[in-house]
Parts: structure tokens; sequence; C-alpha cells
């Protein structure tokens, strides 16, 4: 509660309401449209007199269409102070976001329309400042992400429902940077892939339930390139693709003894579907 009488300055749309400032001697909005309606305590005031309000602590509130409050922003002077919150239009919280002299501080959280929690993100004068948390509305954790200096740093991780790892990406200076591990529903690892500033670069291997590998494919900025191997049960080479600029040019069949063919046009066109067939 401030210590000092507040201004609550109700601005609604243009185009469907007054945008002229009422005043009322309290910290927060009415929520409705009807509730300022009835309030008999609010007064017009003039574009002059507003101006000379500057100095003091007051509210800018907005409604949507069905008359509900869907804004309020507080202010000390020309700058945001307080804690600013918008709702969804059935009146439900949606988002809470502190001020101080302008600039966010604190954690912002984002609700969901059962008014769970969705997302908190740490800031420090305006800039995202720690580890920021999205939520599934069942409460459970969906990821967390480090940031330092608005930047995405460390091993993001994302998370099922469930709670079980499902996949993590390493960040430097808010690029990819490193070894992305992706991972079955058992916690197996399901691939890993190589990236270097923010491109999928080098080699990407991937794993089936039972943690065999069974294959190998290189990137260069996004694509693949070059020749991918694939490994059947006994992790013996199956199949060789080469790819140029992520399409399939040509490939092998190896047979048991050594011997080889090529693939058919079919059998390269649809090529994930034949090595699933024959190496998942």
């Amino acid at each position: 509660m401030r210590f000092f009488i507040s201004v609550f300055a109700f601005l609604a749309a243009v185009s469907l309401f007054s945008n002229i400032p009422i005043v009322f001697a309290q910290d927060s909005c009415p929520l409705t449209l009807e509730e300022v309606k009835k309030d008999k305590a609010y007064e017009h005031i003039e574009k002059n007199a507003y101006k000379s309000l500057q100095a003091e602590s007051y509210m800018i509130c907005l409604y949507g269409i069905n008359g509900k409050l869907q804004e309020e922003t507080p202010y000390l002077g020309k700058k945001l102070n307080g804690t600013k919150k918008t709702y969804y239009e059935n009146g439900k919280l949606y988002s809470e976001r502190s001020f101080i002299n302008g600039k966010q501080q604190g954690t912002q959280k984002i609700y969901y329309k059962s008014g769970r929690i969705a997302d908190e993100t740490p800031y420090l004068d305006g800039i995202i400042e720690g580890i920021t948390k999205t939520y599934y509305e069942s409460g459970t954790i969906m990821s967390e992400t480090t940031f330092l200096n608005g930047k995405r740093e460390g091993t993001s991780k994302h998370y099922s429902e469930k709670g079980t790892l499902l996949f993590e990406t390493p960040f430097v200076d808010d690029m990819e940077n490193g070894i992305q591990k992706d991972y079955h529903k058992d916690g197996t690892v399901a691939s890993e892939i190589s990236w270097v500033s923010g491109n999928m670069e080098g080699i990407a291997k991937l794993y089936n339930k039972t943690g065999r590998l069974y294959a190998e494919l290189i990137y260069h900025a996004n694509v693949k390139e070059g020749v991918a191997n694939f490994y059947g049960n006994n992790r013996e080479k199956l199949i060789t693709i080469t790819f140029a600029k992520d399409s399939p040019v040509n490939g092998l069949w190896h047979n048991a003894d050594g011997t080889t063919r090529p693939l058919t046009k079919q059998e390269l066109t649809n090529w994930e579907k034949f090595v699933y067939a024959h190496c998942y």
C-alpha cells in the first residue's frame, strides 16, 4: 500500500470509450466499466490538469470491448513503478510484471486461464537474468533455461509432463554450441547432435530404444552433407547414403558377404522409412 494518495486514471479504447482520465483515490483499477460508472467518487480532468499529475502516483487502466479490465499499469511521474498486470477476456490474471523507475525488475509471471503458473522469467534492470521456467498446466515443470545479461547460457532442459527429460541443449552467448541430446521416454539417449554457433555442424548420432547406434549423419550449416551410415542389429553397416544440400543423391545396400547393390530410386526417395524398417 502506498503512503500517499494515488491517482487512478482510466484510459479505454478510443474507438469505444472515452480516453479522458478519471481520477480515483485508490491504488488499483475497478474490474469492470460498470464499477467505474457506479462509483460516484470519480471526476473528469482536463488535459492540462492531467499533466500536473505527472509527479504523482497513478494507475492507467484499459478495458476491453466486454467492459472488463484488460490492463493496469502503475506510474510514478512519467515512469512505470509497481506491478503491471494484464488479464484474459474472462477477467482472469494473465501476467504480472514489476517495474522500478521504468525498468523491469524481479520475476515476470505468466498464467494459464485456470490461474496456474505458465512461465516465470527473472529480470534485472530490464534484462533477463537468471533461470527462466515454463510449466505445464498440471504444475509440473516444462523447461529451464539460464540467461546471463539477456542471453541464453549453459544447458537448457525440457521435460515431459511426467517429469522425464526430453532434450537438453547447450548454449554459449545465446547460440547453440555443443552436443544437444534428445531422450526416449524411458530416459535412454535418442540422439546426439553437434551444434556450432547456432548451426547443426558435424556428426549427428541416432539411437534406438535399446541404446543401439543405428545412424550417423553429417551436417554442415543445418543440412545433411556427405556420406551417412546406417547400422543393423549387430552394429554392422547395412546402408550408406550420400547427401548433397540435404537431399539423397545415391546410396548402397551392404550385403552380409561384403557385396553391395545400389539403392533404387524409390528407396532413396523414401530413405527415412527404408532406414527405419531395416536399421531401427
